[in-house]
């Protein structure tokens, strides 16, 4: 009755033990390839209204945002602008929206909350009512704001897909 306890396989823990150091070495060198290759996003491309210039603020940030120029129709004139481009996107710090299009990125559309909406979101609101129906967008040289679930908005950011000839467009952001 009584069994003899079976040896001890050092064999079989060494390979598992290998396996583990080999999978791990994998997966951290993974990691640090893709760190130093990803952008680190750093703040975000604005629109000011009244100059057309476009210049990178805090993504902390709900717009419209203060601008130096001052504020556009009795609003900040800071509007998040949202560029793509096919090629890797240069700076477009400072730039019209021309000269970021002579550098290959295309503005497609801009967005800001409604004032109401903005109000609620600085005071700490986080509710989807306010992040979703406050939101209004429209195409940076247009006059009209709309929602952006509305069928003119869901073109506007579909149009993403028709810039680069069927490859996808890569997003534009501060580096």
């Amino acid at each position: 009755m009584n069994r003899k306890p079976e040896p001890i396989n050092y064999k079989r823990y060494a390979i598992i033990a290998a396996c583990a150091l080999v999978l791990l070495g994998a997966v951290t060198y993974t990691i640090r390839e893709l760190s130093d290759k990803t952008p680190i996003v750093v703040g975000a491309y604005y629109l000011d209204l009244n100059t057309g210039k476009i210049f990178v603020g805090p993504t902390t940030s709900w717009p419209p945002i203060e601008t130096p120029s001052g504020p556009h129709e009795n609003e900040a004139a800071g509007v998040r602008v949202y560029l793509f481009s096919c090629a890797p996107c240069g700076n477009l710090d400072g730039k019209t929206l021309a000269e970021a299009e002579a550098m290959g990125a295309t503005a497609l559309w801009v967005e800001k909350y409604k004032a109401d909406a903005k109000k609620a979101l600085d005071a700490g609101d986080r509710s989807p009512e306010v992040l979703m129906e406050g939101l209004v967008m429209r195409a940076p040289t247009g006059t009209k704001w709309i929602s952006p679930a509305g069928r003119e908005g869901v073109a506007i950011r579909k149009s993403v897909s028709q810039l680069c000839s069927g490859n996808p467009a890569s997003p534009c952001n501060p580096r």
